[in-house]
Parts: structure tokens; sequence; C-alpha cells
């Protein structure tokens, strides 16, 4: 890594800090001179302003979660090992990198035009690693075994993982091997003593219908 490298990295950093502290839009660009401990004329050397500074960020995190995600899934054969692996890697990633991993779920929609586009492709070929896993998984489970669409199962696993910052210290802290067996053993057999429940059964058990909880009351 070269010199400019390392402190442009170093600016990433401490803008990420400060829009997972005060938000995107409540930052100002002298804000983020005096985070990144620059003057503002040599921190314009490096960004254009907030969105490129902003799309930098989501851009770093993404390139570099897909090109690590590449490099270590090229040894892993079975499925279950590469949704571990996965795992593993989505959650170290993040739990190094909290205030970016906050950063990507508030400011996921504040890009427009180019960078946008940018970022989504890219976030469009990190889920497809796993939109693929989950492909070769279902492919591997018995014939006989209902298969829910792999993209939805891709998705809802990006759900159980992406609000890694608002758990507890105590369990976010835990080894990310143990945090990673644990996810993938919940998201491939549920808990414990808790049978599948259809959606016929699961909507009789409701407390009250989506238009009954609207329903101003009467009391």
């Amino acid at each position: 890594m070269t010199t400019y490298d390392a402190r442009h990295i170093e600016i990433l950093k401490a803008a990420a800090a400060l829009f997972a502290r005060q938000g995107f839009h409540d930052s100002s660009i002298r804000d983020l001179a005096k985070a990144t401990g620059r003057s503002l004329s040599g921190l314009y050397y490096y960004v254009s302003g907030k969105d490129e500074l902003l799309f930098q960020i989501q851009h770093h995190c993404y390139h570099t979660l897909l090109t690590r995600i590449r490099e270590v899934l090229a040894h892993e054969q079975n499925p279950r090992e590469k949704l571990i692996t996965f795992i593993a890697h989505h959650l170290t990633f993040f739990r190094h990198n909290m205030d970016e991993m906050k950063v990507l779920a508030h400011e996921d929609v504040t890009l427009t035009g180019n960078y946008a586009e940018q970022i989504l492709a890219l976030k469009r070929e990190y889920s497809k690693v796993l939109i693929d896993i989950m492909e070769e998984y279902a492919a591997d489970a018995p014939k006989n075994l209902n298969r829910p669409n792999p993209e939805i199962a891709a998705f809802a696993l990006f759900g159980m993982m992406n609000w890694l910052y608002t758990w507890p210290k105590r369990v976010r802290d835990l080894p990310a091997p143990e945090l990673a067996q644990a996810i993938a053993q919940l998201f491939l057999c549920g808990f414990p003593g808790c049978p599948a429940t259809s959606m016929a059964a699961l909507k009789e058990s409701l407390a009250c219908s989506p238009q009954e909880f609207w329903t101003e009351s009467t009391v």
C-alpha cells in the first residue's frame, strides 16, 4: 500500500465514524475536515465533496468484501462449508468495521446517479455470491424437501447478519467461527423444538389481522 493509499484509507475510516455518529446529512464538509485531521484544501485533494466521500466508503467496503470472499471460497467445495465461510467472512469484516456497517445500512439510498449505480452493481455482485451458494445448497439437498427460493433465502440471511452493530457487545464479540456456526445452524435448521408452521396455521394464530391492527380502537 502506498502512502497515498494509507492516508486515503485513514480519511475513509474517520469519515465513516463521523457519518455513523451523526449521519451523512448532518455532517458538514468542515466537520469532515476536522474529523479527518485535514484542512479543507487537504480534504479536497482526496475527494470533491461529501457525496464522493460516502461513495468511496461504500465502494471500498463492497469491493473489499467481494475480493476477499472470492479468494477464500476458492478453497471450499462443500456448499455448507461455503455458507459458513461466507457468514464468518461477512461477520468478521463488519465486526472490525462497525462504523462502516452502520453507514452502509443507514445511508443505503443516499447516493444518486452514477455513484448509486456503481454501488448497486457491487452490491449485486456480492449478493450473487451468496445466492449462488444457496442454489448449490438447494441442488445438493434431498429431492423430496421443500426448497425456498435461493434469492429469498440469501436476503433473509443478510437480514440476520446486517444489524450486527445493534447486538449486545457480549454477543457480537464472540469468536467469529462461533457466531457463524450459530447463525448457520439457526438459518439452516431452525431453533430446536420449533417445527415449521404452515402459513394457514400461522394466520390462525395471529392476534389480529392487519386490517384489524390498523382499525382505530373504539375504547
